[in-house]
């Protein structure tokens, strides 16, 4: 009788302590926002400050995609444009949110918009002239 309830304390407490515990939600890694092929919506040069009169936005030719593949790749982003066969490039993470793309030297994008259909990742730079501006690159999923 005195084991059960020295058992019987014992499962309180572990009870206890264990319903207190809060899971916290797992955060999703780059790379599983990043991996699949994504069709190449748009593009955005936007200077800083705003001005609507100097935004240029292009729409990405016909079937334009990026495939971006397994980090430890070595060649793990293949960039296609109209059917022309796929280019070879190297994405690297740099954080949760943000990776470099070997086509673009040492530009870090960060994504700003991550869903299972809309990937959207922008960098704010300098241009030679002095002119602040972001691009913005727009991709969804085909």
């Amino acid at each position: 009788m005195k084991n059960n309830r020295i058992l019987l304390a014992l499962l309180a407490i572990v009870m206890a302590f264990g319903a207190c515990k809060k899971d916290k939600p797992a955060v999703p890694s780059l790379e599983s926002k990043l991996l699949g092929k994504w069709t190449w919506t748009k593009f955005e040069d936007i200077h800083i400050p705003a001005d609507p009169a100097d935004v240029t936005v292009d729409p990405m030719p016909q079937n334009a995609s990026i495939e971006f593949l397994a980090e430890a790749i070595q060649n793990n982003c293949l960039y296609n444009e109209q059917g022309q066969g796929a280019t070879p490039y190297h994405w690297t993470k740099i954080d949760n949110n943000s990776f470099t793309i070997s086509s673009y030297g040492n530009v870090v994008f960060t994504l700003t918009t991550a869903t299972a259909s809309s990937l959207i990742f922008s960098n704010e730079l300098t241009s030679p002239n002095g002119v602040k501006h972001v691009i913005r690159f727009t991709l969804t999923k085909p």
